[in-house]
């Protein structure tokens, strides 16, 4: 059940009695930040292209976050500095 969408962002539920993958059709470019159940997931690449995640069974809250403005400023500038 989708609970929550806009640019940058997707909130969703899911209840599963076996182990699955979720894709989403969004491209899978660097620092997406992808929890489930609030713990960081990897995110993997599905079909050349879009985002997958692996779903333990059960009940799972999903979220999709690409960071804001600042965060991705801070994200290319520490790819160049050492910090």
């Amino acid at each position: 059940k989708i609970e929550s969408i806009k640019g940058g962002y997707l909130k969703v539920k899911t209840l599963n009695k076996n182990p699955r993958w979720l894709v989403w059709t969004e491209s899978n470019i660097p620092y997406w930040e992808i929890k489930v159940n609030g713990r960081p997931v990897k995110a993997y690449t599905a079909n050349y292209l879009f985002q997958a995640i692996y779903l333990p069974p059960g009940d799972n809250e999903v979220m999709f976050e690409y960071p804001g403005v600042w965060r991705q400023a801070w994200y290319s500038l520490s790819s160049i500095v050492d910090f």
